[in-house]
């Protein structure tokens, strides 16, 4: 929203308004006096912006999420791990709580059969089908 208020921009208006016989190239008097207001100006823009994003429920994050969410009361519920079904050989018996590795994930074997992702949220879902599981324990 406020991305045309970059340093240049506001150092160019503020210039604007010194009296031409005034000297306003760079690194003169004038200019060097500007400058450190500009900069601040313009860092104060981007955390305006930033303040902008997180004020509104389908752009705000974390803890302001959280704030959005409780003036609605709600409350946001944690992540859940992944859980997927996953085909063994036939005749193999896999223990309960074996672990496996594909794609920077870990998933535990659970009673039911299933394989459970160690990481919560949405990671766990991607595509895997089709893909080896790499089990990191010793498995008969």
């Amino acid at each position: 929203m406020f991305e045309d208020q970059t340093f240049d921009e506001i150092m160019e208006r503020m210039l604007e308004r010194v009296p031409a016989d005034i000297d306003k190239r760079e690194n003169s008097v004038i200019w060097n006096a500007l400058a450190p207001a500009a900069a601040e100006l313009a860092q104060s823009y981007i955390w305006l912006d930033t303040v902008l994003e997180l004020v509104f429920a389908d752009t705000a994050q974390g803890e302001f999420l959280d704030r959005r969410a409780a003036e609605a009361g709600l409350e946001r519920q944690p992540a859940t791990k992944a859980v997927r079904a996953a085909k063994f050989t036939k005749g193999v018996n896999i223990p309960v709580g074996s672990r496996f590795f594909i794609d920077n994930l870990y998933f535990k074997y659970t009673r039911d059969g299933y394989l459970e992702c160690e990481t919560a949220g949405e990671a766990g879902n991607a595509n895997l089908d089709g893909r080896p599981l790499l089990s990191l324990d010793t498995i008969p």
